[in-house]
């Protein structure tokens, strides 16, 4: 639901895993390929690529600081 920008790092909750692990958004592009600097809609379908791992059923949240 919270909004995330390109170059954002975000921590990434596995199932089974108490240590979070943190990843950098690399790109963010819509469902026609248009590149996008921010996923500002909560209900938008977007493409977004890591630097690093995130898998089918893991949670994304803001770096907590």
């Amino acid at each position: 639901k919270n909004k995330f920008c390109v170059g954002d790092e975000l921590e990434v909750l596995a199932p089974g895993n108490l240590d979070p692990v943190y990843v950098k958004v690399a790109s963010i592009s819509d469902d026609y390929g248009n590149a996008m600097d921010s996923c500002p809609h909560a209900s938008q379908m977007l493409n977004v690529v890591f630097e690093g791992t995130v898998e089918e059923g893991n949670i994304l949240r803001g770096k907590s600081l």
